[in-house]
């Protein structure tokens, strides 16, 4: 069976991470059993030239992005959202979370 994926909110949920294509397709999360498992860098492209409405992965490929990117499959298939497109429009200009600046080990002091 096939999960859909918007192409835009993969974008905009890696964007969101500040990781490139080849950061995603280097990450590495366990699937339904246990595998340790990543997505090439060549699925990742295709998934995101698609320009046709939503692409129809794989199901083990959507969970494996969805959790790299720490959303759901329900949120990579809808198109990304007013709040996710500002804060990527702003990352153009220089702008970083303030999360995404601390380092664990420093908010844990």
């Amino acid at each position: 069976m096939a999960t859909q994926i918007h192409p835009a909110a993969l974008t905009a949920f890696r964007g969101r991470r500040g990781w490139t294509q080849e950061k995603l397709s280097r990450e590495k999360a366990k699937d339904k059993n246990d595998k340790v498992r990543s997505v090439s860098l060549a699925t990742i492209k295709r998934i995101e030239a698609h320009k046709d409405g939503t692409y129809a992965a794989q199901d083990d490929i959507a969970e494996i992005l969805a959790k790299l990117l720490g959303v759901t499959t329900d949120d990579l298939a809808m198109q990304p959202s007013a709040e996710i497109d500002g804060e990527l429009a702003l990352r153009k200009f220089g702008y970083r979370p303030l999360r995404g600046m601390i380092s664990p080990e420093t908010a844990l002091a």
